[in-house]
């Protein structure tokens, strides 16, 4: 598993998850981003990535998977 983490001031576009998915020599297909905003939200949908979105991000339900606290989630690797 390749984890990469983008600083909290970094707008969150099309172009940043792509060049974090290029950074971790990946397709965009095989990242899924955790964001509690919308719009990053919207933006890693926007170019193919699965999302686990938490706090405000869970309550518009437009995650993939929706979690209220960051400690909801929980990743496996099988």
């Amino acid at each position: 598993m390749n984890i990469t983490t983008l600083p909290g001031n970094v707008w969150l576009t099309k172009q940043v998850y792509q060049l974090a998915a290029k950074r971790l020599g990946i397709h965009p297909e095989q990242c899924i981003v955790v964001e509690d905003s919308a719009a990053g939200i919207e933006a890693a949908f926007a170019c193919g990535m699965r999302t686990a979105a938490v706090g405000y991000g869970a309550e518009t339900g437009c995650g993939d998977w929706n979690f209220d606290k960051l400690s909801e989630l929980v990743l496996k690797v099988v």
